[in-house]
């Protein structure tokens, strides 16, 4: 068993815990209490988990607390039982496919669909990216998770 100060996960637990620290100091004195401290109490509370899955013969309670908070991975929040793209990343998928050269239009669009296909509930995003590809006069296959090429 690793020393848990040796762990990435702990590492970036830690490195959130020391921003939000950093943010919470510098906040108005109105958020400093109520924003501040809930989001202090979080990033310590997800950093104690950690230690205590790391130490703990059972794990999974610990890793289950963690995973019921949502974690946010790739530009996916990850629940339990469901993941969902963050809206943000939407969005930017959209825009990019938009304004991507013609070249690159390809590669990013088919880019984007694998991101979005990750998601459990994901045919709505993907269609909106879907829509934004086809305004550019190329084709989407069905299931909405491959760009073609177009017809010359």
């Amino acid at each position: 068993m690793a020393h848990h100060t040796q762990l990435p996960i702990y590492r970036a637990a830690y490195s959130l815990l020391d921003a939000i620290t950093d943010l919470a100091r510098n906040m108005p004195r109105d958020f400093k209490t109520s924003i501040g401290t809930k989001l202090r109490d979080e990033a310590v509370e997800i950093t104690t988990l950690v230690f205590r899955a790391n130490v703990a013969r059972e794990k999974a309670p610990h890793i289950e607390g963690l995973i019921e908070r949502g974690v946010d991975f790739v530009g996916q929040v990850i629940k339990p039982h469901r993941r969902h793209t963050r809206r943000r990343t939407v969005a930017e998928a959209i825009r990019r496919t938009a304004e991507a050269a013609p070249e690159d239009l390809l590669a990013t669009a088919n880019s984007y669909f694998g991101l979005l296909g990750q998601a459990t509930r994901s045919h709505h995003d993907r269609a909106l990216l879907g829509n934004t590809v086809r305004d550019r006069g190329h084709s989407v296959n069905y299931a909405l998770t491959k760009t073609y090429r177009r017809a010359s």
